[in-house]
């Protein structure tokens, strides 16, 4: 068995930006395991990935979505009902790990951009807000 992995820690990056997969064998489950147990101490100080980039990004965009939606829900009307909902959804496109991640959430943040516009205008078209 063999795992093609890119740990974040370990792996260098590549000539395209990206880190580079290292490939590793049957003994890896054992590290799998441990991974597993250590789950309980994700979210707290002790968390051994807690401080990277990417779970620092992670953290500030569920602020930044539950100031969002503090804002914009007082302003639910008819015409601004696409957007919101649009607005509320936009989570699920920020997916993918690393350099997949971040290029999603940059999407998600123009994006986020355009419909916070659109709510604070009061509505607009609702099939361009729901695009």
């Amino acid at each position: 068995m063999k795992f093609l992995l890119a740990p974040p820690m370990l792996s260098k990056t590549g000539p395209d930006g990206r880190p580079m997969q290292k490939e590793y064998g049957a003994g890896m489950l054992r590290n799998f395991r441990l991974l597993a147990r250590l789950k309980a101490l994700r979210g707290t100080p002790l968390d051994p990935f807690g401080r990277t980039e990417e779970r620092r990004m992670e953290r500030a965009l569920i602020k930044q979505y539950e100031a969002d939606l503090a804002d914009v829900l007082p302003k639910l009307t008819p015409d601004t009902r696409d957007a919101i909902i649009a607005l509320a959804e936009l989570p699920l496109q920020i997916r993918g790990f690393g350099p997949v991640k971040a290029a999603n959430e940059a999407k998600a943040a123009k994006r986020r951009e355009e419909l916070l516009s659109v709510i604070h205008a009061g509505g607009t078209d609702r099939a361009q807000a729901a695009e």
